[in-house]
């Protein structure tokens, strides 16, 4: 995955120079200008967009609440999905460092997931059982009234 992004970097880096030294060789200086900012700008925004796009998994500060939707283990990572519980944002994912503890804690939820359980997870920085100060609880389904 990592191998992908750096090739479409390195080939959009490529596309952009190439654009550039046309505009540079074979165009009046007015529209040099012009056409480089606009270059610019496209390259830019093409950018940003594709990346917040690509699902890749961050290694952001997690929400304080979240439903936990999926876990997997790699290597030495934990990838989890999770939607935060407190706007309707789309699910993200995420990327966990390996500690034996935070191990524990993630297969307890995954069985619990897997058991049909609502799992949500609850930030608490005061907790020392794990790095990130995850703790999961099992939420109670409602059911609409009859």
């Amino acid at each position: 995955m990592t191998n992908n992004i750096i090739f479409i970097v390195i080939l959009l880096t490529i596309v952009y120079a190439s654009l550039v030294y046309i505009i540079i060789k074979k165009i009046n200086f007015k529209n040099k200008v012009i056409l480089s900012i606009s270059v610019l700008i496209f390259f830019i925004i093409t950018q940003l967009y594709f990346f917040n796009s690509l699902g890749y998994p961050t290694t952001e500060k997690l929400p304080d609440k979240f439903h936990l939707l999926h876990v997997h283990k790699s290597d030495n990572k934990f990838i989890i999905l999770i939607k935060n519980a407190s706007n309707n944002k789309e699910p993200r994912v995420y990327k966990l460092n390996y500690s034996k503890q935070l191990d524990k804690i993630l297969n307890e939820a995954t069985t619990n997931l897997n058991n049909g359980h609502n799992i949500i997870g609850i930030i608490d920085n005061n907790k020392n059982n794990n790095y990130y100060g995850i703790a999961f609880k099992k939420i109670k389904r409602q059911l609409p009234v009859k």
